[in-house]
Formats: structure tokens, sequence, C-alpha cells
């Protein structure tokens, strides 16, 4: 659950499943009457819930649940965790090889990303966020994500979900510790595997970028209109050895049309030499890039 501040509600995010002998979709925790949400031919999907307000306690209160999005029954969008990011949100989504090779039968840690909380597209839809580890590694087979992203002056830090089997029932998974902390498994989903804790670590602001499409070698980038919080601006980028970034600003009242030029590298917070800007005043950034490895993150005010 996070507190979303820009609808002022609370939003939940949880896995809700279809058997279909049973018709419809069920929250997760009713599978067990009846339902069997992970025989054949049941999908897991992703589901989301929003409050009605921000009082949390406010028992006489309707939340509101949908769908945000489905997976196949090959690749299983298992569970996920929703977090806001930069203005938009953001899910880390595992992806399930629910009908891979007994022995396979891994758990994908992918990134999907939504304006709004209900229509969701995955970032790079084949490539996992978190990779797996190479054979023999402690995280080979399996990685859950099972908290947020926590964010440091070193970096950004996602942590997941302890679990570990029961010795004397090792039909059942125990989660003795609803810790912020990351499970990696070395073995198949449904096979002996030992699970550990983990921690992945990026730079900071470094979750997700915009670039252009492996097709094309240039390419622009308008921002709707922003809203300047300090007297100038950072920004988080890769731009490729090679390569041209630019940037121009345009005020909406008053003139201060300026174009720079950006360096090269792996840029962190780094300051855009426009002249300063008036705290309050409203203005749109336009990017033009040149070369397919450039990528965009974040803006900050210094």
């Amino acid at each position: 659950m996070f507190f979303d501040s820009r609808t002022r509600t609370y939003v939940t995010t949880t896995r809700a499943s279809r058997d279909p002998k049973c018709g419809g979709w069920v929250p997760r925790d009713v599978c067990g009457t009846g339902c069997n949400c992970s025989e054949p031919g049941a999908q897991r999907a992703i589901a989301i819930s929003q409050s009605p307000n921000g009082d949390l306690f406010d028992g006489r209160q309707h939340w509101r649940s949908w769908r945000s999005s489905v997976g196949t029954p090959q690749h299983q969008q298992y569970c996920g965790i929703s977090f806001p990011w930069a203005g938009i949100y953001l899910q880390m989504v595992m992806v399930y090889d629910a009908l891979s090779n007994a022995t396979e039968q891994r758990v994908h840690c992918r990134l999907q990303w939504s304006q709004d909380l209900h229509r969701w597209e995955f970032i790079e839809p084949t490539r996992d966020f978190i990779p797996l580890g190479a054979s023999g590694a402690f995280d080979s087979h399996i990685i859950f994500a099972g908290s947020g992203v926590y964010s440091t002056p070193e970096g950004e830090r996602v942590y997941c979900e302890r679990r570990h089997r029961c010795a004397t029932c090792p039909n059942l998974w125990l989660h003795p510790c609803a810790l912020r902390t990351d499970m990696g498994g070395d073995g198949p989903h449904d096979g002996p595997r030992n699970s550990s804790l983990g921690l992945a670590t990026f730079r900071p602001s470094g979750l997700a970028g915009i670039g252009l499409a492996s097709s094309a070698s240039t390419g622009t980038l308008t921002t709707t209109t922003l809203t300047a919080a300090g007297g100038g601006l950072l920004l988080t980028a890769d731009v490729a050895a090679g390569s041209a970034l630019s940037v121009s600003r345009s005020c909406v009242r008053r003139s201060c049309n300026e174009t720079v030029q950006v360096k090269t590298g792996a840029l962190t917070r780094s300051p855009l030499p426009f002249g300063s800007f008036v705290v309050g005043e409203q203005f749109t950034l336009t990017f033009r890039l040149e070369g397919a490895t450039t990528v965009l993150y974040t803006l900050d005010y210094e």
C-alpha cells in the first residue's frame, strides 16, 4: 500500500486469479474456497484497489478495485508492487514461466508503468528489471520483489520478501516476517531450492528512462508545462559518446528562450547551464537527441 499524493487516496496492489470452472475473477485470498487458482488453465492477474478518500480508517468507505494487467497461462503475472515515481506510477511485476520445463520454471522481475493506475505497459517487455543470476547463483531461477523503492544519496534500493520452507511441512511456504528484504531462489518454482535475502541497487533516479526507438537515430521530446521549484535544473541521463543532446527552454509568461548543449557521459543530477529560473514560473523543455543509446532519466531542481 502507498498513499498517492496526486489523488489523495490509498492504493494497494494485489493478486487476482481466474479458475475456469469458477467463472469470474476472484481475489487471491478466496482461491482456496472451491476455486483452484493454480490448476492448468487458470490465469493469474494483478489487481489494484483504491480508497475513495484519504481517511484510511473510515469504515464506511467503499474501495474501488479493478484488474490492472493480465498475463497468459504460459507467462503468468504472479504478483506486483506498485509505487509513485517521478510523476507517473511504476510496478515491479513478477512473471512466472508456468509451462516451461520443470527444471526451469523461472520467475522474472519486470517493470511496468502507468499514468493513471488503470492502463499499464511494460518497459522493454522481454527484459528483466532485476536480472536473474547466472547458473548456480542464489537468484538463478527466481526473484520476488516485495516492496517499493527506497531512495538514498547513494542510489535506489529494491528489497523484497523473505521466504523459507518449513522443515516439518515441506509443502508449505512460511512468511514469518514481512521484512523489506529481497528474495532470490536457486531452483525452479515447483522444485527444490534455497531462498535467500538480497538487495538490488540502482544509480540515483536510474530505474527507467526515455530514449529513441531502435529504428531511429534522432528524435525530439517536448515536456508538458512544468513549474519551477528551484533556481536551476539538474538532469540525470546517459549521453553516449559520439552522440549529441541539446535542451531548449521556453517560458510561458516571459521571454526566456535558450538552448544549451549537454555533455556526454553518465550524468547524475548534472546542472543544465540555463539562466536562472523564477520559482513558480511555468516553462517547457524540448530535448533533441542524436544517438540510439542516449537515455533521459529524471529532472530535478537545485
